[in-house]
């Protein structure tokens, strides 16, 4: 079971992660907005291995100003998008879901569709999921997953162009 309660503001003003969060067996119980070194480079490591070589500006803005959002983020983010044999949807179907979930939120998901090429994604797949949003969020949210599917048929022709296949 996997549960994760985040929660309180403190009067100070900052956020603090005062509840334990279970990871499979291994509880990890977060008190304090103090993170060390290892546990940044743990976080930052994970990002970049997960999101196609980048970290995002919003975790290095966390690391700078809430460094325990940040942990408690990461630690949430690890234990909903557990890669098999712990989880049971391969990487693929984790980002398409992840691209219908933003382009319902009217977030850009270019990012998350160009991680879901390299994890073999086809633009039409992508379509497909943003398709779903188009009749459970309305046509702004398909208008925002449409900006995923370009990136998506951007970022394969340039795969591959590089490695020498045919762009049809």
């Amino acid at each position: 079971m996997y549960s994760v309660r985040i929660a309180t503001i403190c009067q100070r003003g900052y956020a603090e992660i005062v509840d334990t969060i279970v990871l499979g067996v291994v509880p990890v119980t977060v008190k304090s907005d103090k993170v060390n070194d290892n546990e940044i480079q743990e976080i930052y490591d994970y990002f970049s291995h997960d999101m196609a070589g980048m970290v995002p500006d919003s975790i290095r803005m966390l690391e700078k100003y809430n460094p325990g959002a940040m942990k408690g983020f990461y630690l949430l983010r690890k234990s909903t998008l557990r890669e098999p044999p712990e989880g049971p949807l391969p990487k693929k179907y984790r980002e398409l879901i992840i691209i219908a979930v933003e382009a319902a939120l009217k977030k850009d998901p270019s990012g998350h569709a160009r991680i879901a090429v390299e994890c073999g994604a086809t633009p039409e797949e992508i379509h497909e999921a943003v398709a779903i949003c188009l009749w459970l969020a309305g046509m702004p949210a398909y208008h925002e997953g449409m900006k995923a599917v370009k990136s998506a048929e951007t970022h394969l022709a340039k795969l591959r162009s590089l490695s020498g296949e045919s762009a049809t």
